[in-house]
């Protein structure tokens, strides 16, 4: 979906994105900028259950981080300090936590490139993203974007089901500092969530694969 550009191209449209795109292509790129907001504050719920933080004042704390690699860091970390969790006892759990957020990561870097791109070739459905270390192409064909926009709610829906693990945990060690942790892991109602984020990636792992780009 986004590749080195190969060249510099002359631009192919009339300059008026609304007669350039149809319809379902600048549909495309609002739900691909939407969808990545929502697993984003996903990111950021979990980040602050994980802390225990409260919304108010976790605010301020997210507004300063601004690298997602830190995030996950910090996650991680409260995950196994503050909440007790560990590879042995929740291993779906901790699998999320690698894999949703490296795959978001991933599709961030997509998502950027849609955002950001200029359109350059109407007939092919191209655009080009234009950064410090080179020049992309980038994909905007109606499946492209389709495509991008279901793997991102596939990581969001992965990563709901995560935050109500860490919820449900934050709330128990909120009520109380002595709470049996490893016992609630392996209780009925995180254990449905842990379901929920095997089904969730399984769901995702199971998505055909973006297009690429025509030869």
């Amino acid at each position: 979906m986004r590749q080195k550009s190969k060249g510099r191209r002359v631009g192919d449209t009339t300059g008026d994105i609304k007669q350039d795109l149809k319809l379902g292509h600048l549909a495309g790129i609002g739900a691909v900028a939407m969808a990545w907001n929502s697993v984003e504050s996903f990111v950021d719920a979990v980040l602050l259950s994980a802390l225990g933080m409260q919304a108010r004042i976790g605010e301020k704390v997210l507004v300063r981080i601004n690298a997602f690699d830190a995030k996950i860091e910090l996650i991680k970390s409260g995950a196994t300090t503050r909440l007790g969790l560990s590879k042995e006892q929740c291993e779906d759990l901790l699998k999320s936590l690698d894999a949703a957020p490296v795959n978001a990561k991933e599709l961030k870097q997509y998502r950027d490139a849609v955002i950001h791109c200029q359109l350059i070739d109407v007939r092919k459905a191209q655009g080009l993203l234009i950064k410090r270390d080179a020049r992309y192409d980038v994909l905007l064909s109606q499946e492209a974007l389709d495509g991008l926009y279901n793997r991102l709610i596939s990581v969001r829906d992965e990563l709901r089901a995560v935050c109500l693990i860490f919820l449900t945990l934050d709330e128990a060690v909120k009520a109380d500092a002595r709470a049996d942790l490893q016992t609630l892991l392996l209780g009925p109602e995180v254990q449905a969530y842990v379901s929920q984020v095997r089904e969730h990636r399984s769901a995702r792992l199971s998505l055909p694969a973006l297009p690429t780009f025509p030869k």
